[in-house]
């Protein structure tokens, strides 16, 4: 090959190799760019990972409040189901109490009633006894007096 043709060959092959190189460097570019990409959804990726570790340790912190509450809350249902046990209890004596004393009052009021009653009827009797014999003795005494 003569130096003509070199440098013929040159001047062929050097613009095609200045398009490859850009060619190159627009892959490079492309593979920059893919590889930031990358980057920025690893970081993302680590950025949620700790997230949602810090997520899962408040849930289960909750959960754990929550659930003592609730035992709180069942305990405390329970000691008042027990004080309104004894309570209730307590109101069915009182008023166990309290209605066997108005039967007695009332079983005391109602025999002197009828003690009042029989004596009251007692005595209108005998002073119904003692008008009709009232009767009787000037029916006689008029009669006696007409004879």
């Amino acid at each position: 090959m003569t130096k003509n043709e070199y440098r013929e060959l040159v001047e062929f092959l050097g613009p095609k190799f200045d398009k490859i190189d850009q060619r190159f460097e627009a892959v490079d570019r492309r593979f920059d760019a893919v590889e930031d990409r990358l980057t920025r959804v690893e970081v993302l990726g680590e950025e949620d990972r700790d997230r949602t570790g810090i997520l899962a340790e408040a849930l289960v912190s909750l959960d754990r409040k929550v659930e003592a509450l609730g035992d709180r809350m069942s305990a405390e249902f329970l000691a008042v189901r027990g004080e309104m046990a004894v309570g209730l209890e307590a109101v069915r004596g009182e008023m166990a109490e309290g209605f066997s004393a108005v039967r007695g009052e009332m079983a005391e009021g109602f025999s002197a009633v009828r003690g009042e009653m029989a004596e009251g009827f007692s005595a209108v009797r005998g002073e119904v006894a003692e008008g009709f014999d009232r009767i009787g003795t000037r029916v006689t005494r008029l009669e006696g007096s007409q004879a």
